[in-house]
């Protein structure tokens, strides 16, 4: 059980705002308080640090707030709203693209299809800066800045989560003037934000959109079953066993084959001995995480028919296509040419 003292916490800015905003359009704000037993808390109880409010409660509160000011606003605009389907079908697209600037490209389709349900989107590019505009149009209002402020935050996490490395040089900019709020907005997003800008946009390094997806599907299940994106930590604590099959899928990615178990080790800047004890707590063993990435990266080549099975085998660290051949009929019961067809079949019924 995680410690009183350990625990993660939002700064109370946050939930101040998030309340507030919610109560002005009719929220029984109350209700979702006693359910996350915060009144006390958010009433500035002495027993209680109150800079801050636990994580954990917090959250089902801001989901709940997030969505009904999100509601509020599409319905003053005479809009249908943005839904929560809406983002888990976005989700689904983008998961399979190859690099970041193909999220975004998919992300602006996407976004398109929805004749202006979520506004419009557009990528521009200076010679060091990629700039991911995402402009709803809404009137200004304090809700309507919040509202673009969160979709703003949530993509900028979203596009982070998906290369496994937070975007370098990130800061947004929003059309809407400074409010007196605007330390509460920037806990949300935990960047620079500039207001009074020509458009509502996420700005950071061009370099970043070259990046590599490295998130599976399976992954995609796991993530929005969690917590809200802006609030979700990168990377740092995640177990080892995860970090290392993001490594591992992204060296697939690039053509860099199968580490070693001590090249590894190296990678995650740990010991031989230190790197086998860490996976041995998390009940895992490198040769599985090896073999699960090699698996998915081999299923989604045997998807293009311009690689030949020797040169799949070749990619994923195989000697030789009859090893390949043995592993996927140990792993999936079929060779690499019997899934092919399967495919060929399925495309075609």
């Amino acid at each position: 059980m995680q410690c009183a003292g350990s625990e993660e916490r939002i700064p109370k800015s946050v939930a101040d705002l998030m309340i507030r905003s919610a109560r002005e359009i009719g929220v029984d704000v109350g209700t979702l308080l006693r359910r996350a037993r915060l009144t006390d808390l958010l009433e500035g109880d002495a027993s209680y640090d109150t800079r801050s409010v636990p994580k954990v409660r917090f959250l089902p509160v801001y989901r709940e707030c997030s969505r009904a000011i999100g509601f509020h606003v599409a319905a003053q605009e005479g809009r249908k709203p943005y839904t929560d389907e809406d983002f888990f079908l976005l989700c689904a697209c983008i998961i399979h693209c190859e690099t970041l600037q193909d999220v975004i490209n998919t992300q602006i389709k996407f976004v398109d299809a929805l004749d202006g349900r979520a506004g419009r989107a557009r990528l521009q590019m200076n010679e060091d800066e990629a700039i991911f505009v995402a402009d709803s149009n809404f009137n200004a209002t304090a809700h309507a800045l919040l509202c673009e402020l969160i979709g703003l935050a949530t993509f900028s996490r979203l596009f982070g989560w998906l290369i496994d490395s937070p975007l370098s040089g990130l800061r947004l900019t929003l059309k809407y003037k400074r409010p007196e709020t605007h330390e509460a907005l920037g806990a949300i997003v935990d960047c620079p934000i500039a207001f009074e800008a020509a458009e509502n946009a996420i700005r950071f390094d061009r370099s970043m959109l070259d990046k590599p997806v490295v998130r599976s599907y399976r992954d995609l299940h796991k993530m929005l079953e969690r917590e809200p994106l802006e609030f979700m930590p990168l990377s740092d604590r995640s177990p080892l066993s995860t970090k290392l099959e993001l490594k591992i899928r992204r060296l697939l990615r690039d053509g860099d084959g199968v580490p070693t178990l001590k090249e590894a080790a190296d990678l995650m800047g740990l010991s031989h001995r230190t790197f086998c004890r860490h996976l041995a707590q998390e009940n895992c063993s490198f040769h599985a995480i090896v073999q699960k990435c090699r698996m998915e990266r081999a299923l989604q080549l045997l998807q293009e028919d311009h690689l030949t099975v020797e040169e799949i085998a070749t990619t994923l660290g195989f000697q030789e296509s009859r090893s390949f051949s043995r592993f996927m009929k140990v792993e999936l019961g079929c060779n690499p040419s019997e899934y092919r067809q399967s495919i060929r079949v399925a495309s075609q019924s």
